[in-house]
This record gives structure tokens, sequence and C-alpha cells, in this order.
């Protein structure tokens, strides 16, 4: 399969300490990656697969300045080099990268100038330009946006534009790091078919998750695992007989787990405690562990929930009065325990919907009412915030404090209690809370933060909870105890909107869908 083709990475064992926190990890791996390839990178959310993409890049250490050993060859015809040792020049003219998160790479304020950054950073004639962005604006659905301001984008348009951007200075070698999460499904489908028609003419890497759509291009494989555990079964069924190698990453502490018992933790109340130097946080102990730290109590037995409704009558909405309404006559009731998907093209206005229901937009005509025990049902609710939580397209929306640690005891600070049933759900398979209580909430993988934000967001305890593309970064298994935590939500009575362009998950969870269109709600089932 390979004999023809040149070698242009090897991957060999590496070693990347990141600066400031307790994390470190070891690849254990020995991966070529030849030109023209389509290669897949994919495993559990938050086990370094991104981590891999910067080293690549070259941004792990001039960026993150991260202590890195071991080898990466970067071949160049006859000659080669370790690109952790001296990253050559010339591979930064040939590679184009897309990140995680959609709204950190734009740096521009008008969508045409975003558009072009690229190619003008190349050195392309004005022709050149004119051409690649009318091909490519049509190609991602940008051509009537190309004069708006980018700030104005949603998180699928953000994305498009990063695509178009990238694809646009026309590079050799090209990174995609979750390239479709944000995006419907006919742009998923237009962008995929991109990568075909270009398919044996670049070297492509593609971080994906749920990747059975793209198997048809792939070439090669690099499963990576946790230390010495097995590959995912459900993932080495999907592959099948295509070729993949093995990636076995583990993490380690700067300072033995032992020492780190030893450390000292303010918390909100400004109590001090040393924690038990002689505990065990393994195997029967991780409970007692993990409520130690969080200085609470379990409790199982959980209070009647009171029914609530929520309700939109004739709604209208606009950013301003010069531009077109995004929801007209908008009408739709829902009441607690019921479980609601919402789907849509991008910009059609999902996100809108989803801060007009918490409260943190208003409508320009009619009214979003909670009505609730002890209040008049024709009175609009004007503190949503009291029964609303969301978890936003960006997590870090919902960040406000240095540390993981900090996110959490500020949520259970007042009750000192939690969900028992709840947190078994939560820790470790989920979102591993002792591993990581002492590191920043920015340095997590979006795969990390999206679960972080979630969890920040059950500690609120709503009775009304939205969700914002949860499923984003999501390996297979974490969006299974995804599924189970919000249907244990669903029997404590609490409603659930979910905003996503995952149509499978939603049919695992919803009770009803509804399309957005015609700036209204079309019931699908």
């Amino acid at each position: 399969m390979n004999k023809n083709r040149s070698l242009l990475f090897l991957i060999k064992n590496i070693e990347v300490e990141y600066p400031q926190t307790f994390k470190k990890l070891k690849y254990e791996v020995d991966f070529p990656i030849f030109e023209k390839q389509v290669v897949l990178f994919t495993g559990r959310s938050g086990i370094g697969k991104s981590t891999l993409f910067l080293l690549l890049n070259g941004i792990l250490s001039k960026i993150y300045s991260c202590n890195i050993s071991g080898d990466v060859f970067y071949f160049n015809g006859n000659t080669y080099e370790n690109i952790i040792e001296n990253y050559p020049e010339n591979i930064k003219k040939r590679l184009g990268y897309l990140g995680q998160n959609p709204y950190t790479q734009i740096v521009n304020p008008r969508v045409i100038d975003e558009l072009v950054f690229g190619m003008e950073n190349h050195q392309f004639s004005k022709e050149e330009m004119n051409r690649n962005a009318v091909k490519f604006s049509n190609l991602f659905g940008l051509s009537y946006k190309l004069n708006d301001k980018t700030k104005t984008l949603s998180g699928g348009y953000c994305q498009r534009l990063n695509l178009a951007s990238i694809v646009s200075y026309e590079p050799d070698i090209i990174l995609l790091d979750e390239p479709v999460s944000f995006l419907d499904s006919n742009a998923a489908k237009s962008f995929y078919n991109t990568i075909k028609s270009i398919k044996g003419e670049k070297t492509i890497i593609i971080i994906e998750h749920l990747f059975e759509q793209i198997l048809d291009i792939v070439d090669n494989a690099l499963i990576f695992v946790n230390g010495d555990e097995k590959p995912d079964e459900k993932i080495i069924s999907i592959i099948k007989g295509k070729e993949y190698g093995i990636a076995r990453v583990s993490p380690e502490n700067k300072i033995s787990q032992i020492e780190r018992e030893k450390e000292y933790i303010q918390i909100e109340s400004k109590e001090v405690f040393e924690k038990d130097k002689e505990i065990n946080i393994k195997e029967n102990n991780i409970k007692e562990k993990l409520y130690s730290l969080l200085k609470i109590e379990p409790k199982r037995e959980i209070k009647e929930e009171i029914k609530i409704k929520l309700k939109a009558e004739n709604v209208f909405f606009r950013y301003n009065r010069n531009s077109e309404f995004i929801f007209e006559n908008l009408n739709f009731e829902f009441e607690s325990g019921q479980v609601i998907g919402i789907i849509g093209e991008n910009g059609c206005g999902k996100s809108t919907f989803l801060q007009l229901v918490s409260g943190i937009l208003k409508p320009e005509k009619g009214s979003v009412k909670i009505i609730y025990p002890n209040k008049k049902s024709n009175e609009s609710n004007k503190k949503t915030y009291k029964y609303v939580s969301i978890l936003f397209q960006n997590p870090e929306s919902s960040f406000f404090f240095p540390l993981v640690k900090d996110e959490i005891l500020h949520q259970i600070k007042k009750e000192k209690e939690i969900d028992e049933n709840l947190l078994e759900l939560i820790h470790p398979n989920f979102f591993d809370i002792v591993q990581n209580f002492n590191r920043s909430a920015f340095t997590l993988s979006e795969g990390e933060k999206r679960r972080l934000g979630f969890i920040i967001q059950l500690l609120m305890n709503r009775p009304i909870r939205l969700y914002d593309e949860p499923t984003y970064a999501q390996d297979y298994n974490r969006v299974e105890s995804m599924n189970k935590i919000m249907k244990y939500c669903k029997k404590q009575n609490i409603l659930q909107i979910i905003v996503s362009h995952d149509f499978d998950f939603l049919k695992t969870i919803c009770d009803r869908v509804y399309l957005i269109k015609n700036k209204g709600l079309e019931f699908l089932y």
C-alpha cells in the first residue's frame, strides 16, 4: 500500500511535560505517516491526540513552552531531521492546522479578511486570492457573509470560516482536529466530499471520535490507548480491515500522588484543612478520598422536584433593528421531565434559541415564561437564572476560577452535599475529579473542558438545563456516560433541552425533536 509513497513523518517514543501543571505524557509509539495519505487519529477524549497535533505543527514548544523529548522525524527528500530538536521552517509553509475550538483561531474582524489571511501570509497574488476566495466561500456557504463581522458568527460558521481559510492557501499537509463537530449534516458532507476530491494530493491527518463517515477515505489509523489497556473493541470493530497502529499514552505526575496528598486545599469558606496522608486513593477508598476533597456529605435520597413549565408565546427576536428577525411568532410549551432535542442548519438560530430560553437574550415582542408554584402563570420571570443553567457552545464561558477544584467547590459550597448516585455516574469514568482537581480548567483538552462545563451545570442543580452541542469532542464511552447522566436527570424531573448536530445521540435520549426552520420550530417526532 505504501511502497510507492515517500515517508513524511516517523513518530517514535515521546515525552511531553506541560509547564506549571502536574501533567506529563509518555507516548509509546512507532508510527509512520506517508506522503499523500489520509490518516485517522482516534481514541478516548483527553488522552493526548491534540497534544501530538500541537507537536507536529510546532506550537507545543514555542507557544506552550513544553519540555519535550523523543523522536519525531520529518523527511524532506533525501534528508530528515528530528522536529523536536529543531523545527524546520519549510514545514510551516507546507502545513495547515485546524484547532478544536473554532472561536480561538479567528483573528480578523471581518469574514473576508479572515478568509484571505492565510493566503496573504503565504504571499498569494491578488488574482489568486480573489479566485480562491470566491471558490471556497461558495464551497463552505460563506459567500453571503463575506462582509459580516466574525464576532457575530455562530460556532458552525466559525468552523466553516476556519476550514475555508486553511484550505484556500493550499497547504500540502493538513491537520484537522474534530473538523465537522460544529457543522450541520449538509455542511459536514460537503466538507468531506472536498477532502475526498483532494485525496492523493495532500497529506491529511484527522482527529475524529465518530469516524464512520470518513472510513472510505482513510488509509491508515493511529489508535490512542491508556497505558497497557487494549484498544476499544468498538473502535476496532468499526475500523475492520484498515491498517492501524497503537499509541500507548501513560500520564504521569511530576510529583507522586502521596506527596500531592500532603497539599493544603483552600476551600471557598476560607477554611483550610490538611488531607489525610494515609488515604489510599485506589480501589475501595476512592469515594472517601473524593468526599474528603470536596468536603461534602453524600446523600442518596433526592427530594421530589416540583413540576414547572417553560412557555413561549408569540416571540419575535432579532439582534438589531436593521437586521432580519431570527424568530417570528415562536411558540412552544415544555415541562419538567422532558428531554427536548433542537436541530437545524448552521446559523439558523439554535444557540440564539437557548439564550432566549435562558434569559440571556430578551425578545423584541412576546414572552418566554417559566410557570412555577407561587408565581402567576401570566407573569414573565425576570430572574430566569435561578431556574436555568446552560452549557455554552464554548465551555470556557462557564469558567470563572483558576483551578478545576475552585469551579467545583464554588457550586457545592452552600449545600455541602451532593447526590451520590449522580457522583457515581460522573467520577471517574465520565470525568476524573481527583486526577484533575488541581489543574487549570483552561489547560484541559476541549473534550475535558466540555465535560467539566457539563458537571458545573449539574452541580448548579437547576430545574431547567440547556446543552449546546454537549457531545462535541467526546469519545463513544463518554457519550454513553452522558446519555446515562441525562436519563438520570430525567428521572429527577429535570427539563433538558439539547441543541446538537449529533442526531443519533438525540434519538437515544429525546422525547421530542424539533427543527428550527422558517424562523420557528417544526416538530419532527
